[in-house]
C-alpha cells in the first residue's frame, strides 16, 4: 500500500474532497494496510535526504534511519534490547577485584566498560531504606 497524498488521490479520481478517499480506504481496510507499511515514507526521506527541493533536516534523516533500523520483516517497530548476565561478569572477577568491591564498592575498570554506567551498586541514597523504621 503506497503512501500518497489523499489530496492527490482525490484530484486524480475527480473526487470533491480528500475525506472521500479516507472513507473509501476505511471501508476496504486499506487504512490498516497503509499504517503497517511505514517503510515507504521512511525510505523516501532517506533516499531524498540531499534533495534541495525537500526541506528535510539532518535530524529528520537520522531519525528516519533509526526507526527504519528497528523495523522487522513485517514492518513492525521492534525495540531491541541487549542483556548482560551480571553473574557471569562477577564470576570473571579475580579474588582481589571481589575484595575491592566488597570493601569499597568499586568495580574493576573492565567491568564498568562492559556494562556502562548502568550498574547499581547499592540503594539509592534519596530513597528511604525499606528496613528502617
Amino acid at each position: 500500500m503506497a503512501w500518497e497524498s489523499s489530496d492527490s488521490i482525490a484530484a486524480e479520481h475527480g473526487l470533491s474532497h480528500r475525506s472521500t478517499v479516507y472513507r473509501h480506504a476505511k471501508m476496504f481496510g486499506l487504512d490498516v494496510k497503509r499504517q503497517r507499511n511505514i517503510r515507504v515514507p521512511l525510505e523516501r526521506i532517506i533516499e531524498r535526504a540531499g534533495d534541495p527541493a525537500l526541506q528535510v533536516t539532518g535530524a529528520t534523516v537520522v531519525q528516519a534511519i533509526a526507526v527504519y533500523g528497528k523495523l522487522n520483516a513485517q514492518g513492525q517497530l521492534i525495540e531491541r534490547r541487549e542483556t548482560l548476565n551480571l553473574n557471569e561478569l562477577f564470576e570473571r572477577m579475580t579474588v582481589l577485584e571481589k575484595e575491592a568491591y566488597a570493601r569499597d564498592g568499586k568495580l574493576p575498570e573492565w567491568f564498568t566498560q562492559t556494562v556502562g554506567n548502568q550498574v547499581v551498586t547499592g540503594p539509592n541514597e534519596s530513597e528511604p531504606d525499606a528496613d528502617a523504621g
